[in-house]
């Protein structure tokens, strides 16, 4: 899981990331950013960088590790001169992409307790899904993403989840 960018960073202009699908890679993204970049405005001020992550993982690993990501350029843009633009990240996800984009803007914290009946460091489950857990249900949402646009999500489940599409790709 990480997150590319198609140039070296620059601190100068506002993240944009983008999320891919399930069964997607970041591929997905190339002929949306490339349209973008042909507006001088935009190529101007804002840098795309595109999230890869293994769709067959759980989504909370996944979502975890697009969180981690997000902090970790948050961190090294503001190391490096960012200012304010470190601090207007866009993420735009599609489809699964955007479940995951949705759970990194929300606010989960003290969730953790009215999921599980043991407290987080009780339970039973590799390090790996601990971490992914305290990551999304005991920290705060990321203050540095002013902005989430989703397209193609399926906020209220899919279809294809239960269906042969879905358990062929999970």
């Amino acid at each position: 899981m990480s997150l590319f960018s198609s140039e070296p960073i620059d601190p100068k202009r506002i993240p944009v990331v983008f999320v891919h699908g399930l069964a997607a890679t970041p591929n997905l993204w190339v002929k949306p950013t490339y349209a973008l970049l042909e507006d001088p405005v935009i190529r101007d001020n804002y840098q795309f960088y595109a999230y890869f992550y293994p769709t067959g993982l759980p989504l909370s690993h996944s979502a975890a590790g697009l969180k981690k990501e997000i902090k970790n350029l948050h961190a090294y843009l503001k190391g490096h001169g960012a200012g304010s633009n470190a601090d207007e990240m866009v993420v735009i996800g599609h489809s699964m992409g955007g479940l995951l984009t949705s759970a990194i803007t929300r606010d989960y914290q003290g969730a953790a307790a009215e999921i599980y009946t043991k407290r987080v460091d009780q339970l039973t489950v590799k390090t790996m899904g601990e971490q992914a857990i305290v990551e999304l249900l005991e920290t705060p949402p990321l203050d540095c993403v002013t902005r989430a646009v989703f397209v193609a999500t399926p906020h209220r489940g899919s279809s294809y989840a239960d269906n042969w599409i879905g358990r062929f790709t999970s």
